[in-house]
């Protein structure tokens, strides 16, 4: 899926009531999918890969405690803007709006794009008074609804964004990510990542590092891969339906490919063998095609799969190692890591 381009690090806590997103050290390295180094998927939650032993009891409570309150996002810093929050008087009299309005402002600033000024909450707010606004956020009640509409702060006060809820209903969050989404992609141009999938590398105690996952609000973690290896380098598909990422083993290294929608477990499986190195796998934008590293007669090559002939084609035949290979956004290029002289 897309993604917006200006996604800034956030902490990402596991209870009831998040606190604010902010820069943090890594605990884990999470990549977003194909862009940004961490990796976010839109698709639902799937059953772990069939490949071992089952996981022990209550193994995300061990690695919950390991973790601390925290799951730390980390990715590449950019300036916020600046987002003043205009409420009309009437609204104050509204008891509904109150719990609207935490939920609006928690999505906010959770979509990474903003600090807020203003604010009843403190989950991104500014103390003081801001030393700019670069937009307002309008809240006013229109006919039984709670329309709010983005304005441009400079002269002319442009709109630039409006939309509504039904005031003082019970509102999902499901809806409110929904349209902070769509507040996003209407700034930015790439849809909003509230609600999606971030797979990620952990080190469970007493056991091999792992792959599971979170959503950006924090749910339980769900265990994806499920054996005694080590996992590492999760990408997902551009769609969020497939996740491949390299299994490090006595044997040697592997790529894993595993499908994530109900029902197509059957499909999972290793796309490499395990003598000499054997890792990556970066899809292509069309999500036809996979750049992964193998190892064929003793040396460490750059190949091209395709997903659905699962064939692989040589694209490099050189002495040492290719790896890490990307896709330019047309799909008609890769980079990669060489150790060439």
């Amino acid at each position: 899926m897309s993604l917006i381009a200006h996604v800034l690090p956030c902490r990402v806590r596991r209870q009831s009531r998040p606190g604010p997103c902010r820069v943090r050290g890594g605990v884990a390295a999470l990549i977003l999918a194909g862009v940004l180094g961490v990796s976010l998927g839109a698709g639902a939650w799937a059953q772990s890969a069939p490949q071992g032993e089952e996981p022990p009891q209550s193994w995300e409570d061990r690695a919950g405690a390991a973790l601390g309150d925290d799951i730390i996002i980390e990715g590449l810093g950019f300036s916020k803007l600046i987002l003043e929050l205009a409420v009309d008087p009437a609204l104050t009299r509204n008891a509904g709006f109150r719990g609207q309005r935490e939920l609006l402002e928690k999505n906010l600033c959770w979509s990474g794009l903003f600090k807020l000024a203003g604010a009843a909450e403190d989950y991104c707010a500014i103390t003081g008074e801001p030393s700019r606004v670069d937009m307002r956020l309008e809240f006013a009640p229109v006919d039984g609804r709670l329309r709010l509409r983005l304005r441009d702060t400079g002269p002319e006060g442009l709109a630039l964004f409006e939309e509504g809820l039904p005031l003082g209903a019970r509102t999902p969050e499901r809806d409110v990510m929904d349209l902070v989404n769509r507040l996003t992609e209407r700034i930015t141009g790439k849809p909003g990542l509230l609600g999606t999938t971030i797979a990620f590398v952990l080190r469970q105690p007493g056991r091999a590092k792992v792959i599971v996952a979170t959503t950006t609000h924090g749910e339980r973690l769900k265990l994806f891969s499920n054996n005694s290896d080590i996992s590492l380098l999760p990408r997902w598909s551009p769609d969020g339906n497939i996740l491949v990422y390299t299994v490090l083993g006595q044997e040697g290294s592997r790529v894993f490919l595993q499908y994530m929608l109900p029902g197509q477990g059957a499909r999972n499986t290793f796309l490499t063998g395990s003598e000499g190195v054997n890792s990556g796998g970066t899809f292509s934008p069309d999500g036809r095609l996979l750049a992964l590293t193998m190892s064929v007669n003793r040396n460490a090559d750059l190949f091209r799969f395709d997903l659905n002939t699962m064939r692989a084609e040589p694209l490099t035949s050189r002495t040492g190692i290719e790896t890490q290979a990307d896709w330019s956004p047309d799909g008609r290029k890769i980079v990669f890591v060489s150790d060439r002289t």
